[in-house]
């Protein structure tokens, strides 16, 4: 069977074979998998071009897209119900079409996702139950998704 690498122990590989870490690895990445297809379904939808998909532990946003089609989004938002994370998608898809949170942006996100507000507000309670210490700088969401602050 193939070997994972767990760790270093004195400047030596320590190697584990074992069913339980592939068994996990293998979760984690089945796990990532229909949210990546919730990515893809609105991309289509959106008609918006996505290069890759990435997910990855981020410390102050939800998400973030590059003008190149690479969309990254934080691993916490495998843990929340399809409608947060259909916010969080679109709000970064819809920024491939437009830049800033204008009226165009905030009428496409209504026509998409209707009440979009209410999952704004939910996503913003929830970063400050992930991280208390910091606070937000203002009501509105900065810069592409709910940051984490």
């Amino acid at each position: 069977g193939r070997s994972w690498s767990c760790g270093r122990n004195s400047g030596q590989s320590v190697l584990a074979s074992d069913e339980g870490i592939r068994d996990l690895v293998s979760m984690a990445i089945m796990d990532k998998a229909p949210f990546k297809e919730r990515v893809r379904y609105w991309a289509n939808k959106l008609e918006v071009k996505v290069t890759s998909i990435s997910i990855r532990a981020m410390k102050t946003k939800w998400a973030s897209c590059s003008t190149t089609g690479r969309m990254t989004f934080d691993t916490s938002l495998l843990e929340l119900r399809h409608k947060l994370q259909d916010y969080v998608i679109v709000h970064e898809l819809l920024h491939s079409r437009v830049p800033n949170h204008g009226k165009l942006w905030k009428s496409l996100m209504h026509a998409h996702l209707g009440d979009y507000e209410r999952c704004e507000q939910e996503l913003q309670k929830i970063a400050h139950k992930k991280a208390p210490q910091r606070t937000l700088r203002s009501n509105r969401l900065k810069k592409f998704v709910t940051r984490r602050e």
